[in-house]
């Protein structure tokens, strides 16, 4: 049996369950309400979601070069 490219499938594998949480703090006070949020899950339920924030997903707010370089100071301090 071939994967990916047609390499070989092992016959041993370990299969891991893990969900992937990004763009919110672990420390739950840092973040924003849940509705302020745009949330992506992904259509296979496979593990991955990710919370963006509504004010930075406005095409709106990209329209000044000035504004554009802090429009995501706010939010490093979650991903750093």
């Amino acid at each position: 049996m071939n994967g990916n490219f047609g390499e070989p499938i092992a016959k041993m594998c370990n299969i891991l369950d893990m969900v992937m949480v990004r763009g919110v703090s672990v420390n739950r006070q840092e973040n924003y309400p849940e509705d302020q949020y745009h949330k992506y899950i992904d259509n296979e339920d496979m593990g991955l979601v990710v919370y963006t924030p509504l004010d930075i997903t406005d095409p709106k707010k990209f329209i000044d070069p000035e504004k554009n370089k802090t429009m995501y100071d706010s939010y490093k301090k979650v991903s750093e």
